[in-house]
């Protein structure tokens, strides 16, 4: 369940009271639910101007993020174009292919013989531990 981050006020509408100090003797026929609607009014205008406030502040979140997705892809845009300018000049025929299937990987000056097997686990491969356990290989 998410966290909190706003809440609106006046949560609710209609609990308010007749002001205090006057008499239901004194009031025409209906004052008091007229006292009530008007309480309910008026916190009700209270409710949607904090609801207008909480929405200002979404909307000025929303835009700072927006902002910062547009610089970022922006920035990404500029990269790809700096790689198709640089591969643009690279020439496909100077370029070295490798053949992957001699399994040899070269760095440099040194170069790596890989064989490939099929007893990838082996009982050569295995750890002296492994070796101890009482299991069957391959079999």
């Amino acid at each position: 369940m998410p966290f909190v981050l706003r809440r609106v006020e006046p949560r609710f509408l209609c609990r308010g009271h007749v002001p205090a100090g006057s008499t239901a003797q004194g009031w025409p026929v209906g004052a008091e639910l007229e006292a009530v609607a008007n309480g309910a009014l008026t916190t009700s205008l209270k409710q949607l101007a904090s609801l207008l406030t909480i929405a200002e502040d979404i909307f000025a979140e929303l835009t700072a993020e927006l902002t910062a997705v547009a610089d970022r892809s922006s920035n990404l845009r500029q990269r790809i174009d700096k790689v198709e300018e640089r591969l643009a000049t690279v020439d496909p025929k100077k370029v070295p292919v490798r053949n992957l299937m001699k399994g040899i990987v070269s760095c440099g000056e040194i170069a790596i013989y890989v064989h490939i097997g099929n007893m990838v686990f082996g009982g050569k491969n295995m750890l002296t531990y492994q070796l101890d356990t009482p299991y069957e290989l391959g079999q």
